[in-house]
């Protein structure tokens, strides 16, 4: 498991295609969570790690060094989809986050 931007940066050749997992809020009702994971989506986008904790993203540590080894390499990166499990389930009462993300060269 990949926990820092040295593991990170180690690990991702020009030819590696990295995934990182997370989930993002957990257990919010709907609109709190859209809020919150919003706020952790603007940070991804601004490649502002250090906004991200563990209330933002079990895999926070993996998405902070993904982050700060994409600011390295001068990497974009595209919002492909921010969602919640409400929007797939239908239970609004109780949801947790998911977004994705990909970091391509400029």
């Amino acid at each position: 498991m990949l926990h820092n931007a040295g593991d990170i940066a180690r690990l991702w050749a020009d030819d590696t295609l990295l995934v990182i997992s997370t989930d993002l809020s957990h257990f919010e009702d709907y609109e709190s969570a859209r809020r919150h994971d919003a706020r952790t989506a603007a940070a991804i986008e601004a490649h502002d790690e250090a906004a991200i904790g563990p209330s933002d993203a079990c895999g926070h540590l993996a998405v902070r060094g993904a982050l700060i080894e994409a600011a390295r390499r001068r990497l974009t990166l595209e919002r492909l989809v921010l969602r919640n499990s409400g929007d797939a389930a239908g239970d609004r009462r109780s949801v947790v986050g998911y977004g994705a993300w990909v970091f391509a060269p400029p």
